[in-house]
């Protein structure tokens, strides 16, 4: 943990438990975001912005007191700003060593007092759970499939901060359409309804998005509602275990969203497992499918066979040859579609005894 992050404990408790990742990440444990001063950067925004206070500001001021109590930061901690630029949305800048987060005046229109909590929640969650980001990167196919994990976190985030499943539902549909009663009817039921018929797992226009469609994140709020990780921070027992939740919240987006660029995520990483298997055989070394997937994606038998079997007609050293040079070119692939993917499986090659033989042959 940073060491800015230690006088937040109390509140890493909370929400550590909504952290939803794809399947087989492995968030790094060694990033530093090397903060500036909090109140440094507050001034400066203040030239820009208005500072929310209960002098100033004071529905605003209520509903983020309301979030920093629920996610136990203390309120002088959190800088909140109103600002006319943002529009319809939020944001928390995230190089400060506290949170430090802006409202469109837009935004503070169209929410009640309990959805703006909502929203103030989600903000002071990027800056709580900065794992969450660590793997983004809006570049590549992989780095937005991290991005759209990261705002279901926030999201839940939110939830916890305003304790209404009611307002955290509205908060999302009035950010979808811009309005509010007496034109927005909060029917949940109906707009669910309505984001089956719209999702139906045919259009892939939502890869290349940054955040999932507002309709998807719904649907993973109530998931979330249901859970242990929401009850408890509000002194309920019961609710089903997170994990359950969060299997229910993969399928869903892999539905709707992620199966296709999972699909070509992980072809040319598989296809690497493959040709280290067969570098591996060359060698005189077996590597078995059980030490091969102890890295994402699982691998099967019958694919490190039949890259085996392509290499029949080659004898000796010419083996060795074709299967060196087809891993290389299989991680320089794999590299392309699925960065992280890949220097997970490269250093976990690195860490493993078995790979010895072959390490002096990596790219």
């Amino acid at each position: 943990m940073s060491n800015y992050l230690k006088h937040f404990a109390a509140a890493r408790e909370v929400v550590l438990p909504c952290l939803y990742t794809p399947p087989g990440t492995q968030i790094p444990t060694n990033a530093e975001f090397r903060p500036k001063a909090a109140e440094a950067e507050a001034k400066m925004q203040a030239r820009r912005m208005l500072r929310v206070s209960s002098f100033t500001l004071p529905s605003v001021e209520r509903a983020v007191a309301k979030a920093c109590q629920h996610l136990r930061v203390p309120r002088e901690a959190v800088h909140a700003f109103v600002s006319p630029a943002l529009e319809r949305n939020a944001h928390c800048l995230m190089n400060a060593d506290e949170p430090v987060i802006v409202f469109g005046s837009a935004l503070v229109e169209l929410m009640t007092e309990k959805e703006l909590t909502c929203v103030a929640g989600h903000e002071i969650g990027h800056f709580l759970l900065p794992e969450a980001h660590l793997l983004i990167d809006h570049e590549s196919a992989e780095g937005r499939l991290h991005s759209r994990a990261a705002e279901i976190t926030m999201d839940r985030i939110g939830l916890v901060s305003c304790g209404d499943v009611q307002a955290a539902c509205l908060t999302e549909m009035k950010l979808l359409c811009g309005l509010k009663d007496p034109h927005l009817r909060a029917d949940v039921t109906a707009f669910i309804e309505e984001a089956r018929k719209a999702f139906d797992g045919t259009f892939q226009r939502e890869e290349d998005s940054t955040h999932p469609p507002t309709q998807l994140r719904l649907r993973a709020i109530l998931e979330f509602a249901n859970s242990d990780a929401y009850h408890n921070p509000h002194g309920r027992s019961g609710g089903k275990p997170i994990a359950e939740i969060n299997q229910s919240v993969t399928r869903l987006l892999h539905e709707h969203i992620d199966r296709h660029i999972i699909a070509e995520m992980t072809e040319p990483v598989l296809m690497a497992k493959a040709w280290l298997y067969c570098l591996c055989k060359s060698h005189g070394t077996e590597v078995t499918t059980h030490a091969l997937n102890r890295i994402k994606p699982d691998v099967d038998e019958v694919r490190l066979q039949r890259a085996w079997a392509s290499l029949a007609g080659f004898k000796g050293e010419q083996i060795c040859s074709h299967a060196h040079q087809r891993f290389v070119k299989s991680i320089e692939n794999s590299h392309g579609m699925a960065p992280q993917l890949t220097q997970q499986l490269m250093a976990w090659i690195k860490s493993e005894p078995a790979m010895n033989p072959i390490k002096h042959l990596l790219p």
